[in-house]
């Protein structure tokens, strides 16, 4: 799953997603004039996990969002200080790259590393800490936490969530919030060791937007152990 944590297949997994998102950003407010702009972003994600043959995970992900700036959503006839005025068209990029070491269980696990994040709100290049936990029975359902775990963009209250996953042969859901943005995943095997899915997110970031942050992903999927294994008969 690209959000949230949760058990990782045998062998070597590699994710692979794209999709489109929209957020609002915000300038000024500290003694001049405050602006909002609504900014939308295309996102990449790349992540590959590997668990060992004594249930130790590594894994490794990085995720990219550029963000074009659209106008000011100040009416200029009612503002007139010309003080934070961006330029409509300026790229806001955002990114992450992170590495994380963890252990799986039965009924848990976890992952924790560090990782490089860039972002505007953050002041530019940032080391934060990327991980997550789940605890629970997989085939029925488990509870599930992360932080900074992608898909990363511009949008930054989908930087921490919790929420609860379900996990068979054929079908894997996961539903996560902060109360402040809520997500969901789904992804469905369609052949052997290679699945597909989607992610949807709505937030928030401030309580009187004009307009709320989304994002929605399409992602492949493959778990290469099961991939190359010969079908059964």
């Amino acid at each position: 799953m690209l959000c949230g944590a949760n058990p990782a297949p045998e062998g070597n997994e590699t994710t692979v997603g794209v999709g489109l998102g929209t957020y609002e950003h915000r300038s000024g407010g500290c003694g001049g004039t405050r602006r909002r702009y609504s900014v939308t972003e295309p996102i990449a994600h790349l992540q590959v996990r590997h668990l060992t043959d004594n249930d130790t995970i590594w894994a490794g992900e990085v995720d990219l969002g550029v963000g074009m700036l659209g106008e000011s959503r100040e009416n200029p006839d009612e503002i007139a200080i010309e003080e934070d005025l961006l330029d409509a068209g300026q790229s806001f990029w955002s990114g992450m790259a992170a590495i994380r070491w963890g252990k799986q269980y039965r009924f848990g696990g976890y992952e924790l590393g560090p990782a490089i994040v860039h972002h505007r709100r953050l002041g530019g290049w940032s080391p934060l800490p990327s991980g997550g936990l789940w605890v629970g029975k997989p085939s029925l359902a488990y509870v599930w936490a992360d932080v900074f775990r992608g898909p990363f963009g511009g949008a930054l209250e989908f930087g921490a969530l919790a929420g609860v996953g379900h996990q068979s042969r054929f079908i894997r859901a996961q539903v996560g919030s902060n109360a402040r943005a809520h997500v969901a995943d789904i992804d469905v095997s369609v052949g052997q060791g290679v699945r597909l899915g989607v992610h949807a997110g709505y937030g928030e970031m401030w309580v009187d937007q004009a307009s709320p942050d989304l994002r929605g992903m399409l992602r492949l999927t493959i778990d290469y152990r099961a991939f190359s294994r010969p079908e059964e008969p």
